[in-house]
């Protein structure tokens, strides 16, 4: 069975450079990510960082060109789960509730969360032959688009979907995708508004991650993402869009990648430990070479 996830994508608040944002969700945020105990923590934790991204106009705004006003996203966040109830366990747990939860607020703008529990399966595309350099990359960091795309009819949502965006990638960016990955909606019995403060002002019918052999790929995924959009018109383009960035491991628990917990002799007398949080920034987009 596909893994379960919690899929967010995320808006810096109010007062932070784009820079300040990354360096804080992923080495500040990213350090309190694994709990005391494995079942209290993730089984795997990803955040992508953008670069850029592209909006449709919001015709509800009534001016010319309006952005939505969730638009602007500065990553996305991917929390997987081994079982439903892995992650309640994890949700209703005293550690994302004293640590995790209280400290979204030091980096996010909660009016523009767009949060969601999904399934992800891997797309089958006829790619090119990936090089050594590129094969590591799959295991690593990797340079990704992240396409959102929401439908007028949520119920109508198919296959139809998925086969004509690979079609439109064949036509126009058959080297430059990698790999490619859906995320669709799943139902849990945890109220993902009421943990983020609302309801998210919009859903979707499919997330695909596509990993890139660059930055240089953009213009080719934009051809095709116009393509599809042209085909497709069960789309509710205000509500689709897409972002490009840099996805990355905070951790794995199936990779033993995850914050290290060094153990301290606090007490020349005592056989007392501390556990102090350690956490590797190198993997964090756009900055291992720090």
């Amino acid at each position: 069975m596909a893994p379960v996830k919690q899929l967010v994508a995320l808006r810096r608040k109010a007062g932070l450079t784009k820079e300040e944002y990354c360096d804080y969700h992923y080495q500040k945020h990213g350090a309190v990510s694994t709990a005391p105990t494995a079942t209290e923590t993730p089984r795997k934790y990803f955040q992508t960082h953008f670069i850029d991204a592209a909006y449709h106009a919001d015709p509800t705004q009534h001016v010319p060109n309006a952005h939505p006003p969730w638009a602007f996203s500065d990553g996305v966040t991917e929390l997987y789960f081994d079982s439903p109830e892995h992650l309640k366990h994890v949700f209703q747990s005293e550690w994302v509730a004293q640590k995790v939860g209280p400290d979204g607020a030091n980096f996010s703008d909660f009016s523009a969360v767009l949060p969601m529990f999904v399934r992800e399966d891997t797309v089958p595309l006829s790619i090119a032959s990936a090089s050594a350099s590129e094969t590591h990359q799959l295991k690593g960091n990797a340079f990704v688009a992240m396409y959102f795309v929401a439908l007028h009819s949520p119920r109508k949502a198919s296959e139809t979907v998925i086969s004509e965006l690979v079609s439109c990638i064949d036509c126009h960016a058959s080297q430059d995708v990698l790999a490619m990955l859906v995320n669709t909606p799943d139902d849990t019995d945890f109220d993902l508004g009421s943990y983020f403060g609302g309801e998210p002002p919009v859903s979707f019918q499919f997330i695909f991650t596509m990993t890139l052999r660059g930055k240089e790929s953009i213009s080719a995924i934009r051809k095709a993402q116009e393509d599809f959009e042209e085909r497709v018109q069960s789309l509710d383009l205000p509500a689709t869009w897409i972002g490009f960035g840099e996805r990355a491991v905070v951790l794995d628990q199936t990779e033993n990648i995850k914050v290290s917990r060094t153990l301290v002799l606090c007490h020349p007398t005592e056989l007392q430990l501390i556990t102090k949080l350690k956490f590797d920034p190198r993997r964090q987009p756009f900055k291992r070479s720090i």
